[in-house]
C-alpha cells in the first residue's frame, strides 16, 4: 500500500454557541481548520484534520498549515500510510518544527493503517476499553452568573464532568469558582482552567483561597517552573496543559513535581504518532490524562475519541468532543453523544465517512 494522492481542503466552523472564550480576552467565534484526504494505489481513503482555537492561543494558524503542506505532502508520496512511524520520520527530516501541520498526515496514516488491518485506532493504540466515553463540559468565561446558569444547564444535560475556564482577576475568578461550585460540587470531576493566564503571585493567592475545595487547577502559570512553585504551596491537584509540547516536556514537568495530571493536545504534538509516545510515557509516570485538541470537527474529534477509548481506566481523566462545539457536521457519526457521553466510531480506522460533497474541491492536491 502507498500514498497516491493528497489533497488538502479548508473547513471553516462556526461555534454553536455563538463564541468561546478563554482567558486573556481570546475568543473564538469561527474555526480555520485544515483537512487532508490521502488516497492510496490500493483504493483506501483516510482522513486527517487540524484546526486551531484561534491563532493567538497556540502556535498555530490555518495558513500556515496549509503552506507546510506544500513541502510535507509532496515528501511522503509513495510512502506505506501503515508505517506512521517512518512516514514520520521523513516529515521531520523535511520540516523542522510545524507540528499542528504534520498532525493532519499524521492522523490520515493511522486511519489508513487501521483500514488496511482492519483494525480501530483505538485496537491499534492498545486496546478499547470503552466505547461509551464520559465527556467534560465545557463552560466558557464570562460573568459568574453567566457560568453559574452554563453550568446548570451542562448538568441537566446529564454531564458530570466539568472543565471552568477562569484566569481573570483574583476577586471576580473566585466568583466564579463560587458560582460554578453552588451547582456542581460533588461531580465527578470539576476543572478550573487558568490557560497560564495567572501571574506566579495572582496563582498563589487564587489556589490558597480554593484549599479544601474538590477541584483541579488546570494550567495556573505560563511556564511549568512557575506553576511548579504554586504547586508546591498548594494542596490541590494540578494540570498542565499548555507547558506541554513534548515528550521531553512531560518528563521534565515531572521532574519539577509540576502536575499529578496531563491534557495532550493532538495537533500541538504533531498527530497521533507523537502524543501516543507522550501519553504512554506519563502512564508509565503515574499521571492520568486526557487526549483532545483545542478545535476542529468530526476527523479530529474521532482521533480524540479513539484516544480516550484505549486509555486504561486507571489514568483516563476525561473524554471531549471538540466538534460538538461547532454547528457543521461532515461526517454520517457527526461527533454522537448523549447524555454526557460520547460515542466511539465503530469499524476500522478512525471509524468514520467523510461526506465529500460537503467539502468540496480541495484547495490543493499532490499526486
Amino acid at each position: 500500500m502507498k500514498i497516491k494522492q493528497i489533497d488538502v481542503f479548508q473547513k471553516t466552523y462556526t461555534m454553536s454557541a455563538g463564541k468561546f472564550v478563554i482567558s486573556g480576552g481570546k475568543v473564538a467565534s469561527d474555526q480555520d481548520s485544515t483537512i487532508v484526504r490521502i488516497e492510496t494505489d490500493n483504493g483506501l481513503v483516510g482522513w486527517g484534520e487540524q484546526c486551531v482555537f484561534s491563532p493567538g492561543y497556540l502556535v498555530a494558524h490555518g495558513d500556515g498549515a496549509r503552506a507546510a503542506l506544500k513541502l510535507l505532502a509532496p515528501a511522503v508520496l509513495g510512502m506505506d500510510p501503515s508505517t506512521p512511524e517512518l512516514v514520520y520520520g521523513v516529515m521531520e527530516k523535511t520540516m523542522k518544527g510545524h507540528y499542528y501541520a504534520k498532525a493532519a498526515i499524521d492522523i490520515a496514516c493511522w486511519d489508513l493503517f487501521g483500514q488496511s488491518t482492519n483494525m480501530s485506532v483505538s485496537d491499534l493504540l492498545g486496546g478499547t476499553h470503552r466505547i461509551k466515553i464520559p465527556l467534560y463540559a465545557p463552560i466558557s468565561m464570562a460573568s459568574p452568573d453567566e457560568m453559574k446558569d452554563d453550568c446548570a444547564k451542562w448538568k441537566s444535560l446529564g454531564y458530570e464532568r466539568f472543565q471552568m475556564k477562569v484566569g481573570g482577576d483574583y476577586e471576580t475568578d473566585l466568583k466564579r469558582v463560587e458560582a460554578c461550585m453552588s451547582v456542581i460540587e460533588g461531580a465527578e470531576r470539576i476543572i478550573f482552567d487558568a490557560n497560564g493566564n495567572w501571574t506566579q503571585h495572582e496563582a498563589v493567592q487564587i489556589v490558597a483561597a480554593l484549599d479544601g475545595l474538590k477541584i483541579f487547577v488546570e494550567q495556573p502559570c505560563a511556564t511549568m517552573e512557575e506553576s511548579a512553585r504554586v504547586k508546591a504551596r498548594s494542596r490541590q491537584p494540578f494540570i498542565l496543559d499548555e507547558s506541554l509540547l513534548t515528550s521531553a516536556d512531560v518528563l521534565r514537568a515531572h521532574e519539577l513535581n509540576a502536575m499529578d495530571a496531563v491534557m495532550l493536545k493532538i495537533s500541538r504534538f504533531g498527530g497521533i504518532t507523537p502524543v501516543k509516545k507522550a501519553r504512554d510515557i506519563s502512564m508509565e509516570l503515574g499521571l492520568a490524562l486526557t487526549v483532545e485538541d483545542s478545535g476542529g470537527g468530526d476527523i479530529i474529534t474521532a482521533a480524540m475519541a479513539h484516544f480516550s477509548a484505549s486509555t486504561p481506566d486507571r489514568f483516563f481523566m476525561n473524554g471531549f468532543f471538540t466538534g460538538s462545539m461547532v454547528k457543521e457536521r461532515i461526517t454520517e457519526w457527526g461527533c454522537k453523544n448523549s447524555g454526557g457521553f460520547g460515542q466511539l466510531p465503530t469499524g476500522t480506522g478512525l471509524g468514520i465517512s467523510v461526506d465529500e460533497e460537503i467539502l468540496g474541491k480541495p484547495i490543493t492536491t499532490y499526486a
